[in-house]
């Protein structure tokens, strides 16, 4: 899978209900997602701008494999994923391998679905407030950057405000909003 996103900083003073969203925009539901970042033991995965998250979300877990950034004004990165029963098994797991967790990123995620389109708003302890406008499926083209570009306008957002770092890189260089 190759996901594209927009990820917008909000500023202190906007409120969530301040946001218009896209007409036929269905809520999923809110969540709490807990995310821990894995080092590898013999690789630099922060040097090669890839990722490995063990994330617990409703008490099922899930691991990601994140690769890197393909650029552009939208971020755009090679995602696989494989469910779990226990995070802490898994955790247990890698440490027996030799990975070490690294890192922890928290947030509350209210989810919601405009056709192929996602839209979260996220409060990320320690960082704040986001919109994620986000396409599973995308491809190079540019054109899933366009339409994440129309839906963020359509919500009053400006998509030149959008950020291409992760939650975890944030968190690591201290620029939260």
């Amino acid at each position: 899978m190759v996901e594209a996103e927009l990820k917008i900083p909000l500023a202190a003073e906007v409120s969530w209900e301040d946001i218009s969203l896209p007409p036929g925009t269905v809520c999923v539901g809110e969540v709490e997602q807990k995310d821990t970042y894995l080092s590898h033991p013999n690789r630099n995965l922060a040097a090669n701008d890839e990722a490995l998250r063990v994330r617990e979300e409703g008490g099922r877990c899930w691991l990601t494999y994140k690769g890197p950034k393909r650029g552009g004004s939208v971020k755009v990165r090679e995602e696989l994923e494989v469910g779990f029963q226990s995070r802490e098994a898994l955790l247990e797991l890698f440490e027996r391998l030799g990975f070490l967790a690294v890192a922890q990123v928290c947030k509350r995620r209210r989810v919601y679905r405009c056709g192929q389109v996602s839209i979260c708003f996220d409060d990320v302890i320690g960082l704040g407030r986001f919109v994620e406008i986000e396409i599973a499926e995308a491809d190079d083209s540019g054109k899933a950057g366009d339409l994440l570009a129309q839906v963020a306008r359509r919500m009053g957002l400006d998509p030149r405000s959008a950020v291409t770092q992760s939650y975890l890189e944030m968190l690591v260089q201290g620029s939260g909003s």
